[in-house]
């Protein structure tokens, strides 16, 4: 008997703990960081994928996939005594300008209700290699390298020298269209 009963309830742990559908996540909130930690020979990073709807750790020698967004930190274009957050596709290495300014908000309300409109991705926009700088209640498109497109809204950046290393933090809530439309339902 406790056998049966240790069956189902394992049974439903985990379908509890599985999405509706098995798919994942096309929407959320994340924190990522510029924190490199020393791995082997190389340093190993933390970033965003848009198709796993997760932050993962990316190593340039033992990682398989890459992420869609790392954070780098890095000085002012005007007052290089100011560090700043910025967003980079890695792997993009300048290639194609994957990034573009949606629109910059003076308030974070303002700035999430753009983001839970903007449904159709405008063909207008200019994109760029990074989002240079990233600051907070900006909205920004990111067409990944697989050619999908996800839209963040930047609720929050901390950037300073940490000791002698230049540091960035952004916290942002991030949609994704799986399919490669610039449709979000």
């Amino acid at each position: 008997m406790k056998k049966i009963v240790w069956f189902w309830i394992g049974c439903f742990i985990l379908v509890a703990g599985c999405d509706e559908d098995g798919s994942t996540p096309t929407t959320g909130e994340v924190t990522i960081t510029s924190e490199r930690i020393l791995e082997g020979q190389t340093y190993t990073i933390n970033g965003f994928l848009f198709s796993e709807g997760k932050v993962i750790n990316y190593n340039l020698e033992t990682s398989t996939k890459k992420p869609d967004l790392v954070v780098l930190a890095g000085v002012d274009d005007i007052n290089p005594e100011v560090i700043v957050a910025i967003l980079d596709i890695p792997g993009n290495v300048q290639q194609n300008q994957l990034m573009a300014l949606a629109g910059e908000f003076d308030d974070l309300n303002s700035a999430e209700d753009f983001f839970t409109n903007y449904k159709q991705i405008s063909d207008t926009l200019t994109y760029s290699y990074w989002a240079n700088p990233t600051l907070e209640n900006q909205v920004w498109v990111i067409k990944t390298i697989e050619g999908k497109y996800g839209k963040i809204v930047v609720k929050n950046v901390d950037s300073y020298l940490q000791q002698t290393t230049r540091y960035a933090e952004v916290t942002f809530k991030w949609a994704y269209q799986p399919n490669g439309s610039t449709l979000f339902e």
